[in-house]
């Protein structure tokens, strides 16, 4: 295969990891490869590059493999496309022989792949003969790799040039004798500086710097959410070249355009046809944690916290719980010496869980063996029982660590000196509470998300009103006759499904709230149920037939969420007057959903077409949840009819980076392609 006629691969898989693990084999054998999430965009992406081959899964977002292989066998230019399939859902005894009836031959490997299997079917298929084992040949490649590097560190985007100058004058304004909280990274590492913020429930910019690098964290009630860097090598287009989501052409290309039209590089690229939104909102989350987790390797460096820095308006946040970032963090730069080094001397200590659910019950998103040496955690071994236990696994000593760091640094367990009281004994037949189940975070919604939240509020208020009305004993699931082994037990299975943890990312403020309510609770059960006084006086009231409360607040968020929607179909009929009212009473009944105040600042403006009050209620709306596509497209529309079309165009471009799939945003930009 020769180095100045390259091959073009049609990678098509919603696997995030496998995709990069097959986009980067395929590269370093002399492909190019376009790398799409979902069937749709894919489709499109055939449609307007030169495509030599596609590879795709069965199993797809939006348009399945089979449908996408059938749509590209009607074209002209996909009549002979060589296909290559893989599939761990449909098996290639049955599923292959019906394809091929259909659209002709076709390779096809079943999962788990290996990237070497995939590399060899890909050539076959394209009839091209094994790399021929030829120093020169390979002394060349690196020669264009390392030529791409060198040009690569050059590259910036104007996005990114203008995080640079932020973070500069941020670090100069906004910590200049504001309340601080401030240190060396030398003494206190940044897991335990980010565990102490998550701890307060801190909100604000944490700034972080050494030398001329400059990084700033900002925080949500704990939580880690964005981070701007002045750190030229972790630009947006850097990243995109480094993922083999785009080419350095490209790359040069709309950073040229971006420049001309000062709009988005993401933007340009997405015109040009070179990344679909999906993998633009990919590779923004990846830039995101990539400037975070960096900063984990940090043994030196100044820190200074800054509760007042007013929150940034950002369309990517980082979709991991606080507990996850510890671990994440922690296992990507922690190597044994450093791991050893911040756990101390604890080899004989026990490890205890911490008194506190919301503490405790986090989601670190474990994996199977992480998960399995968690749940030996009773209270009564010792670190070095549970390290000793990790080496008989597949974890080593090193990884059971890092383990244990995170999980301190989460405020998820605590170390208690040897001679401390060890934790109360188990009765005949009984164990400790298993482990969390292993979580992984859901991928964001593309179809319809108000709906999804719509639902997901409708289903956390039932639960709550349930336990509103139920007793103690029906909300943890136990017999009056019940024992403290199995409340507790019964609780921290509860405790773990209803952790407001398990939203996943991006949740509402209501379904927010009314988690915490079913947290709250539950906790009310356990810790009435336990108390013996007041389990007796609970049970006397029980007695009397009084019943419980209904609860003001699930009835308010409910009756919102009602007015709401009435007023979601009298603005699609078109009585915007009628729907300003329902918005209004909404917001009235529950003042902390974003959406509330969106839908009502542009009912505002459809009736009275004032800019002001309308643009007041959508910014509110924004500052209380800024990725809300919707209230980006609302300020757009407003934009645009005020003549101001650079501004309306911007608005368009974030509510597409909220939401990948947002048709109103795809057209408003002119971005939406059909077959």
């Amino acid at each position: 295969m020769s180095l100045s006629a390259p091959r073009t691969i049609l990678l098509v898989e919603d696997d995030r990891q496998l995709q990069h693990v097959l986009a980067e084999a395929l590269h370093q054998s002399g492909f190019i490869v376009l790398a799409e999430h979902d069937g749709d965009w894919a489709l499109t992406t055939f449609l307007q590059r030169p495509v030599d081959l596609l590879l795709t899964d069965g199993l797809l977002p939006r348009r399945n493999g089979f449908q996408l292989a059938e749509d590209i066998r009607k074209h002209v230019k996909g009549r002979k496309l060589p296909i290559v399939f893989i599939s761990g859902v449909y098996p290639a005894s049955k599923s292959k022989q019906k394809l091929e009836e259909r659209i002709g031959p076709v390779e096809w490997a079943d999962k788990p792949v290996e990237p070497s299997r995939i590399v060899a079917l890909c050539r076959r298929a394209l009839q091209i003969p094994e790399a021929p084992d030829d120093p020169s040949y390979r002394r060349r490649q690196l020669s264009r790799a390392r030529a791409e590097t060198a040009h690569l560190k050059g590259l910036s985007s104007i996005a990114d040039l203008a995080e640079l100058k932020s973070v500069e004058s941020e670090s100069q304004v906004r910590f200049r004798g504001a309340l601080q909280v401030r240190g060396n990274l030398r003494e206190t590492k940044l897991a335990e500086v980010l565990s102490e913020l998550h701890r307060w429930r801190a909100s604000g910019a944490l700034l972080v710097h050494s030398g001329p690098v400059k990084k700033l964290v900002y925080l949500r009630e704990g939580a880690p959410f964005f981070v701007r860097s002045n750190v030229l090598s972790e630009t947006l287009g850097q990243l995109l070249v480094r993922e083999r989501l785009i080419t350095l052409r490209e790359c040069e290309e709309s950073l040229a355009r971006s420049r001309e039209s000062k709009s988005m590089q993401g933007t340009e690229l997405i015109k040009l046809g070179c990344i679909s939104p999906s993998n633009l909102a990919y590779a923004l989350q990846l830039q995101l944690e990539q400037k975070l987790f960096d900063l984990f390797c940090w043994d030196d460096g100044e820190y200074r916290f800054n509760p007042q820095a007013p929150m940034p308006e950002a369309q990517i946040a980082l979709e991991m719980t606080p507990a996850r970032v510890l671990l994440e963090g922690v296992k990507r730069t922690y190597d044994g010496e450093r791991v050893r080094a911040a756990l101390g001397e604890v080899a004989s200590c026990r490890v205890q869980f911490t008194d506190d659910p919301l503490d405790r019950f986090q989601d670190m998103g474990l994996e199977e063996d992480e998960a399995q040496l968690y749940g030996l955690i009773d209270g009564k071994r010792t670190v070095g029982d549970l390290l000793a236990v990790a080496a008989l696994g597949r974890l080593s000593m090193d990884d059971g660590r890092r383990l244990l760091y995170a999980l301190r640094c989460a405020n998820m367990i605590h170390f208690a000196a040897p001679d401390a009281a060890p934790a109360p004994e188990e009765g005949p037949g009984q164990r400790a509470p298993q482990a969390p189940p292993v979580a992984e975070l859901p991928e964001r919604a593309l179809a319809e998300p108000e709906l999804l939240q719509r639902q997901q509020v409708q289903r956390l208020a039932a639960r709550a009103q349930d336990l509103r009305r139920g007793t103690l004993f029906e909300a943890l699931g136990v017999g009056h006759g019940a024992g403290e082994f199995e409340i507790r037990n019964a609780f921290a299975a509860l405790a773990r499904e209803s952790h407001p943890d398990r939203l996943g990312p991006d949740p509402t403020r209501e379904a927010r709230a009314l988690t915490e309510e079913i947290f709250r609770q539950l906790s009310l059960a356990q810790d009435t149920l336990l108390n013996r006084e007041r389990r007796t006086g609970y049970e006397l009231e029980l007695r009397k037939g009084r019943p419980r409360s209904d609860g003001d607040a699930v009835d308010r968020i409910l009756a919102a969420e009602h007015r709401f929607r009435e007023g979601e179909v009298l603005l699609t009929s078109g009585d915007a007057s009628r729907a300003r009212t329902a918005f209004e009473e909404a917001t009235q009944l529950y003042p902390d959903q974003a959406e509330f105040y969106a839908c009502l600042g542009w009912a505002t403006w459809l009736e009275q077409r004032s800019a002001d009050a309308a643009l007041a209620l959508i910014a509110k709306a924004l500052a209380l949840n800024p990725r809300i596509d919707r209230a980006y497209v609302f300020r757009g529309h407003i934009a645009r009819a005020l003549g101001q079309a650079r501004e309306a165009e911007s608005e368009f471009e974030k509510a597409l980076l909220c939401n990948p799939a947002c048709a109103e945003a795809l057209l408003e930009l002119r971005l939406t392609r059909k077959p």
